[in-house]
This record gives structure tokens, C-alpha cells and sequence, in this order.
């Protein structure tokens, strides 16, 4: 199997991007077919918007569109006692 592809910069929104360095490189992986398997992971909940976040993307994946196109939709929270 054939690694991904070096393209040149972010596709979407370049200027909300700063490389590490002027040599950092950016890839694009072939298109998989469904359904997927996606997990959100989030450092801790600690802030009331990444509630907000997480709820939001529970009831984005929860709509019966999105829903049939995923086979698992998983959150992650880390707590604060992780060094």
C-alpha cells in the first residue's frame, strides 16, 4: 500500500494555519468508503464551550443522514490528573 500523497498547503483556510517550518509538509490520504469510525477526543472538560462542542457533535453524528454513514461515534474526555 502506497503512502499518502504530498500536496501543496492546507486545502481550506490556509492563513488559520502556521506550520512548525517552512519545510513542514502536508498530506492527503485516499478516500475510504463508509461507514466510519470516528472519535472526537477532548483534553477535559473544563470549559463550558467544549460541552457545547461535544454536545453539538453527539447530535451532529446522532442525525439519520450522518448516522448511517458512521458504524462507531465515540467521545473521549481526558480528566485534569493526567501529567
Amino acid at each position: 500500500m502506497a503512502g499518502p500523497e504530498v500536496v501543496k498547503g492546507p486545502a481550506a483556510e490556509p492563513d488559520c494555519f502556521a506550520p512548525w517550518a517552512a519545510d513542514t509538509q502536508f498530506f492527503k490520504f485516499p478516500k475510504k468508503d463508509g461507514p466510519y469510525r470516528i472519535a472526537l477526543a477532548n483534553g477535559y472538560i473544563a470549559n463550558t464551550w467544549r460541552i457545547q462542542m461535544i454536545q453539538t457533535a453527539k447530535a451532529y453524528a446522532a442525525q439519520p443522514d450522518v448516522a448511517k454513514k458512521l458504524k462507531e461515534f465515540k467521545v473521549v474526555s481526558t480528566g485534569e490528573d493526567v501529567p
